[in-house]
Formats: C-alpha cells, sequence, structure tokens
C-alpha cells in the first residue's frame, strides 16, 4: 500500500543509490518498481521501500527478479 509521495520517495532513494528503473501507482492502490543496479544497490534500495518514509504505510514488498535489461541509468516516475 502507498502512501503520499512514496513514488518520489522511491525516486530519490534510487537515485541516491545509483539505481535506475521507474516506479508506478496500480490502480488497486499498491505500487509497482521495477529496478536495476549493482547486487547491494538494489537490496538496500529494495530495505529502504520495506522501511518507507514517515507518510507511507508499507504491508508488503514482493519480489521477482528479472534479467538485467541495461536501460537508461534514469529512475522515473511513470503515470
Amino acid at each position: 500500500m502507498q502512501g503520499i509521495g512514496f513514488r518520489y520517495f522511491a525516486r530519490q532513494q534510487a537515485r541516491d543509490m545509483g539505481v535506475s528503473g521507474w516506479v508506478r501507482n496500480l490502480p488497486e492502490g499498491g505500487v509497482e518498481v521495477e529496478a536495476e543496479g549493482s547486487k547491494e544497490a538494489v537490496e538496500s534500495f529494495l530495505s529502504m521501500l520495506q522501511t518507507g518514509h514517515p507518510y507511507a504505510n508499507v504491508d508488503e514488498v514482493a519480489r521477482t527478479e528479472l534479467k538485467p535489461v541495461g536501460g537508461p541509468k534514469a529512475f522515473e516516475i511513470l503515470q
């Protein structure tokens, strides 16, 4: 479950940690994230998402590992 500003929080954390990818809201109220980077950076990023920020309500972080695509070295908010 998301909280106010969660996507912006995720984007800032990803950029600070050198993680690329994207974040978007889902229709049922959740948030979906795709992240790519070094194993250490992605693990730290996922840990930060689990904690969230003070206005977020994180119930669960589920993960699926995908093959890296080597896309743009940016982290964006999708609509």
